[in-house]
């Protein structure tokens, strides 16, 4: 008698945090003891910030203005 098993995906976590910065009038922001640039012209606006292992992604108004790697 033969069965076959199928096998499920190994699933890996994604962990990932949001925090909102402001932008210093040197157009960057610190991220745990990290600084990361953004565009000049968000300066002084508040940036949504999401936070992986990995990466650094900053949105402005729900559109995504840059992303660095850590």
């Amino acid at each position: 008698m033969e069965v076959n098993c199928i096998r499920k995906p190994f699933l890996i976590f994604d962990y990932r945090e949001w925090k909102k910065y402001k932008v210093s009038f040197d157009y960057h922001i610190q991220v745990d003891y990290g600084y990361y640039s953004v565009p000049s012209h968000n300066i002084g606006d508040y940036v949504h910030v999401c936070i992986r292992e990995d990466l650094i992604e900053c949105f402005v108004k729900d559109k995504r203005v840059v992303s660095h790697a850590r």
